[in-house]
């Protein structure tokens, strides 16, 4: 098993450039406008080119062509950052109450980065207590414009409180739905949390998942009752190819139906 290197950040393009128009708190007014560079950091990044039409920055998809219009800063709720420093909030903030002071777009991010890192830190030291076991669900499916394969991980777990969580720790590409990439993919994931008291994972019924659990079954420390209860059959996709099957079975008679 190779070891996790982090991503590097993203080389800033001369180009990549965005404007910043912070407004002065409590007023109107914009500061004057400064260039700054503009990061990249997400590995996700990597699969979209940067274009500027109408001086206006949008991404185009490498696999799909899918053209975005994508300004600096994460979406909320659908709505960028800088939508505070929308002047029309603006107004609409004042007429409400007028002594509040909208903050710049930056302080924003900055605090839901600084509450993300915080987040991600509390879950580090759960997982990396040695009392605290965790249960993961896992999917594989294929992007029907794209043709790329994905996998979602969430990890299901109860804290000190007895409060029941569950919380997606990873996300990504796979480069096949073969079983041993998903496994490799897994492995990786639980390493880079430092999670080592796995006591089932739930998967659907694919053969795939089988030999994905194999590698698990070798690889994870702490395996509870030696493992026996590792894998766990997804219900709803039972349930579902049984509800297909019937289906299957009585096409003649849902059409008469419709």
């Amino acid at each position: 098993m190779e070891d996790w290197v982090p991503n590097q950040e993203t080389q800033i393009d001369d180009e990549d450039v965005f404007v910043d128009n912070t407004q002065v708190e409590g007023t109107s007014q914009a500061t004057n406008p400064k260039k700054r560079k503009y990061a990249q950091r997400a590995a996700c990044w990597n699969d979209y080119d940067v274009l500027h039409i109408d001086k206006v920055r949008h991404s185009k998809c490498k696999k799909c062509g899918t053209l975005l219009k994508t300004e600096s800063g994460a979406n909320v709720g659908e709505l960028p950052f800088k939508f505070v420093e929308n002047e029309s909030f603006i107004e609409y903030t004042n007429a409400l109450n007028g002594k509040v002071i909208l903050p710049c777009r930056t302080t924003i991010s900055n605090i839901v980065t600084d509450y993300f890192l915080e987040e991600k830190a509390k879950l580090f030291k759960f997982f990396n207590n040695p009392l605290s076991n965790v249960h993961l669900t896992t999917d594989c499916w294929t992007s029907s414009c794209q043709r790329s394969s994905y996998m979602v991980v969430t990890a299901h777990f109860i804290d000190e409180d007895w409060v029941m969580h569950k919380r997606i720790i990873n996300f990504k590409s796979l480069d096949s739905h073969k079983g041993e990439d998903i496994g490799r993919t897994l492995l990786t994931c639980l390493q880079e949390w430092g999670i080592n008291n796995v006591m089932t994972i739930t998967v659907d019924n694919a053969s795939a998942n089988d030999k994905a659990i194999e590698i698990l079954m070798k690889r994870l420390p702490n395996l509870y009752d030696g493992g026996k209860q590792l894998h766990v059959s997804c219900m709803a996709h039972i349930l579902n190819l049984i509800v297909r099957d019937g289906f299957d079975q009585h096409q003649s008679s849902i059409k008469c139906m419709g």
